[in-house]
């Protein structure tokens, strides 16, 4: 046998080797997993390295691995957390192995947000599927929503629920409630601007309108603020209403609301 024919049959050797490896890893793991009672157990290898053994078999080391975080999820044992260390890393390789794997990222949100409560690591997670399925815009509404439910991050919600609802498809409800959640934080210009940015590329006219609408309640929003600010600075304190802002001669009368009600003053804060 030729020097050549020496090197193809190791390189023949080497590939099939690598699935071999993978799948005798990933059958101790199974076994393993069994023991220990249902437990959610972390793969030992890093995602990386188990990309480079799975060769052409990464979806399926993909989905092995996601049967095994759903198969403890699934048993109704209450995870520890270990158990939530070893999802995190299940997850991570899982996703490593397949970027685009969709049940991932829902799995992802209902473990780790829901019920793990470790919001940081399933964010980062949902930011690896939302990176990579840039058609698919629940990943960003996820991270969007994390932000505003369990971290109470007013703000950083409506940036990630602004990015979501730029992805092609994504129904207006996530660029209306990003505004709304930038006009709570204090960004009431900021909400305005990407609401014109949304209604300049929008050609449904019922859309168009429902955009024209919120722009124009927070243009309402934004006056009755800069007004506060100038009883403020006129008067040493916080006006207890909105009212006091015309009784007081800083503005003539109260802009309309155009969903016909009332714009509210709370907790310093404006709704409408």
């Amino acid at each position: 046998m030729t020097r050549a024919a020496d090197i193809k049959c190791l390189l023949i050797a080497l590939a099939l080797l690598a699935p071999y490896t993978l799948g005798t890893y990933m059958l101790h793991s199974t076994r393993d997993l069994k023991k220990s009672d249902l437990r959610a157990v972390s793969p030992v290898l890093p995602p990386q390295v188990m990309k480079v053994l799975a060769g052409e078999f990464k979806g399926l080391a993909s989905d092995v691995l996601l049967i095994e975080a759903a198969a403890f999820l699934g048993s109704n044992k209450k995870p520890t957390d270990e158990d939530y260390e070893g999802l995190s890393n299940l997850f991570s390789h899982v996703l490593a192995l397949d970027p685009f794997f969709k049940q991932a990222y829902y799995l992802v949100q209902a473990s780790l947000s829901w019920e793990g409560k470790r919001y940081d690591k399933a964010n980062e997670l949902l930011g690896v599927s939302r990176d990579n399925r840039r058609w698919d815009w629940v990943p960003g509404f996820f991270i969007g929503f994390n932000y505003f439910y369990f971290i109470k991050d007013n703000l950083e919600a409506s940036r990630q629920l602004m990015e979501a609802s730029k992805v092609p498809n994504a129904p207006l409800a996530l660029a209306t409630l990003a505004s709304r959640l930038a006009a709570k934080s204090g960004q009431t210009l900021t909400a305005i601007v990407f609401l014109r940015a949304m209604l300049e590329k929008t050609e449904d006219e019922d859309k168009r309108k429902e955009l024209e609408l919120r722009i124009e309640a927070l243009k309402g929003v934004l006056t009755l603020e800069q007004a506060l600010e100038r009883y403020r600075s006129a008067f040493g304190n916080e006006a207890q209403s909105l009212e006091e802002l015309v009784t007081s001669g800083i503005i003539a009368e109260l802009p309309i609301n155009p969903y016909e009600r009332p714009f509210e003053l709370r907790e310093g804060v404006i709704s409408f």
